[in-house]
């Protein structure tokens, strides 16, 4: 930490405050106290490196931004255009605060110090000089301007013993289309006098990469771009080139044509520090004592990117560009189903291309599904890519019930290779469509059949009859529209008054036997009825396990869909498994008139118990 020390006048100053006490002296005091401090405005300092300066190399250019506040963080930008040939990043922004304590005759003064330090690092690819700059650093309401700096760039000296190569497919490409690209570093004398190997290129500031990140503990070599540094792994190969053995590291990585257009591009260059002289460590050990600029460059590219045809682009195309892609649709669950009832469908895509940007298509689209017959997602399905594939879940319903299958769903991608439109197609998967249920009031109030021979004639209900027989089956719910019948019918008046009385008195009798009930039982009313629920259940299942399989497989999966809402989360996988094994039998054609199977019919018991168990 550098010391603070007050300048001399404000010594004397603090001095005269202490010791002399008149009026006039104090002021005279605050006066200079205030002056010294207007002069310790804002300031912001200028440095770099000292030259030569070498094109390739990094060279770094730093203000520093004094007596600012400690926030916000000021911010700087540069007011002119970069030369052409010049790259200049902003590589870190780093506060200093310094604070001191100064006593004078037991007074105690403390004082605080704050700066900022902007790194910018500027790099030139050819010779010449340029002017960087000025700067701008703003603070709230406080702007200070820097002047520019001037840099001469000259030549670095070629090493013969080094060499760096681009390995680009000789094709046009589409914009989408991921282009392998292979960067090698090679050097033919001894690598243990290479230090600070970094590689530039106006190609790795074009395009977007994407690249293998390094495992851990793997050597990578530096790749310097607009956005800052990137190290990315390398495979070390040997080759003999005009006689020399070079010690070769070959980078992989993958270029992204995201942009239509010719680029002509500046040879990628490899630069290093070449140790030129050794000396000796405390240990004995040889240390370098002398390095020298070296460079290495490859040769110009030029990349041709082409948009993608408009004209003959199928509405199953969702932005696939590449090869080999494949669709593979799976229902989820059991794929027997009612109309209306959803259907949660796993959608896999495979192959080799940009799977990040590829999308779903409409499910309609190119003859795919039937929006009369099955109701589609409107919005965009999300997806996930994972590894080479890409993974979306989509859920439909089924508005025919005389559909009896997934139908092929359609995807088009572009194939650079082939230049044109593919299209796939998914297989189909059968589906079992039984027609919605619609619930009548005697489905509600009786599970026993309805006689229909007693709806031929007007229905009259007998005075003596008793409510608890279920008076409501059969009854019209029907609403009336018509004003007159409702107001003037005095009859339908009378026998509402008599019915509104039954159930009233119904309701009260049925309250006052379920607390003398509770009372007698001591166990809550809903705990009672759930497990008189469960015993109703269970008995359906007994008496349907005597009848021939596929009535005793229906009736079966009709009790366990019943019990949906009493499942938990964790069960409904061995739920939905059970009703499709029983769905399976109940609509299965070949299925036998014997009985079915004992250890399914006790693997449904089973289930029930459990499942009444946890709601004990």
């Amino acid at each position: 930490m550098i010391p603070y020390l007050p300048s001399p006048r404000i010594m004397i100053a603090l001095f005269w405050y202490d010791t002399q006490g008149t009026v006039l002296a104090k002021l005279v005091a605050t006066l200079i106290l205030c002056s010294a401090q207007l002069a310790q405005s804002q300031d912001v300092e200028v440095a770099t490196e000292r030259g030569p300066y070498f094109v390739g190399q990094g060279v770094i250019l730093q203000l520093t931004a004094k007596d600012f506040e400690e926030a916000p963080q000021p911010t700087s930008e540069l007011l002119s255009e970069v030369p052409d040939g010049v790259t200049v990043r902003l590589r870190s922004v780093s506060p200093r605060v310094s604070s001191s304590v100064t006593i004078i005759n037991g007074s105690v003064r403390r004082s605080k110090e704050v700066a900022f330090v902007f790194r910018y690092e500027v790099v030139a690819s050819r010779v010449g000089k340029f002017e960087v700059g000025p700067f701008e650093v703003k603070q709230g309401g406080i702007t200070i301007q820097t002047e520019s700096v001037t840099y001469q760039f000259q030549e670095v000296d070629q090493d013969d013993d080094m060499l760096i190569r681009v390995n680009i497919p000789d094709q046009t490409f589409y914009v989408g289309q991921r282009v392998p690209v292979e960067v090698q570093w090679g050097y033919a004398a001894d690598v243990r006098s290479v230090s600070e190997l970094t590689i530039r290129g106006e190609l790795f500031n074009q395009f977007t990469w994407q690249d293998q990140p390094a495992a851990r503990n793997q050597q990578t070599l530096t790749f310097m771009t607009a956005d800052g540094e990137v190290r990315l792994p390398y495979a070390v190969t040997k080759e003999t080139i005009g006689g020399k053995e070079y010690v070769v590291a070959t980078v992989r990585r993958t270029l992204i044509a995201d942009q239509p257009g010719e680029y002509n591009l500046q040879p990628v260059s490899a630069n290093i520090q070449k140790v030129t002289g050794w000396k000796r460590d405390f240990f004995d050990g040889l240390i370098p004592a002398k390095t020298a600029p070296m460079q290495a460059s490859g040769k110009p590219l030029s990349i041709r990117i082409k948009a993608l045809p408009i004209l003959g682009q199928p509405a199953s195309f969702a932005g696939a560009v590449g090869t080999g892609f494949r669709l593979d649709v799976d229902v989820q669950g059991s794929t027997i189903v009612r109309q209306g009832d959803p259907i949660k469908l796993k959608v896999t895509l495979q192959g080799d291309g940009n799977l990040n940007e590829a999308s779903l298509p409409p499910l309609s689209a190119d003859d795919g599904l039937d929006p009369n017959r099955f109701r589609l997602p409107a919005d965009d399905v999300p997806g996930k890519v994972t590894g080479n594939q890409k993974e979306f879940e989509v859920t439909i319903r089924v508005e025919d019930a005389t559909v009896d299958q997934v139908p092929p769903i359609a995807y088009s991608w572009f194939d650079p290779e082939q230049e044109r439109y593919v299209t796939t197609r998914s297989e189909p998967t059968s589906l079992t469509v039984r027609e919605a249920q619609v619930i009548s009031s005697s489905d509600v109030v009786s599970s026993q059949p309805i006689d229909t021979t007693r709806n031929q004639q007007p229905a009259e209900i007998p005075r003596e009859r008793n409510a608890s027989q279920g008076a409501t089956q059969g009854a019209d719910l029907a609403i009336e529209l018509n004003p007159t019948r409702l107001i003037n019918n005095g009859s339908s008046q009378m026998l509402a008054l008599v019915a509104t009385s039954v159930c009233y008195l119904g309701g009260l009798g049925a309250l006052a036997f379920t607390i003398l009930d509770q009372r007698r039982r001591q166990v809550p009313s809903d705990v009672h009825e759930r497990r008189e629920r469960f015993k109703q259940l269970k008995r359906q299942i007994e008496t349907a396990a005597a009848r021939p399989a596929p009535a005793a497989a229906k009736e079966m999966a009709d009790v366990l869909r019943s019990m949906q809402p009493d499942v938990w989360e964790a069960d409904r996988s061995e739920l939905s498994e059970l009703m499709r094994r029983l769905d399976d039998i109940a609509y299965d054609p070949r299925s036998n008139s014997g009985p079915l199977e004992a250890k399914l019919v006790a693997r449904v018991i089973d289930f029930v118990n459990q499942t009444q168990k946890k709601h004990s």
